[in-house]
């Protein structure tokens, strides 16, 4: 387990932009997974809210969407939440792919 952490730990210092936010996406997903509803509502405040420039029109898009997900993780409906995030990873990857190569 020490080693998976080391790699994880690289990885993310290491990462790009791109690779860190889809991290992010992964972590908030695997937490709601394993009944870690507090830990993923972390995430979705301090990791991804905090990866958006307001100054962007789709960073407010994904902001307004993003909160979305934290009411539904604060108020335990967490099949929604996960559902969402779920989506915008998928959206996340495919604009990652049309945008960072």
């Amino acid at each position: 387990m020490v080693g998976i952490n080391a790699y994880q730990q690289v990885s993310i210092v290491t990462g790009s932009p791109w690779e860190l936010i889809d991290k992010l996406y992964d972590g908030a997903i695997r937490s709601i997974d394993e009944g870690k509803l507090p830990k993923a509502l972390r995430i979705v405040e301090e990791g991804l809210f905090g990866s958006l420039n307001p100054n962007v029109g789709f960073s407010r898009g994904m902001g307004d969407t993003l909160e979305l997900v934290q009411i539904h993780l604060e108020q335990n409906r967490a099949p929604i939440a996960r559902q969402m995030l779920v989506t915008l990873q998928e959206g996340w990857r495919g604009i990652k792919d049309k945008v960072a190569h």
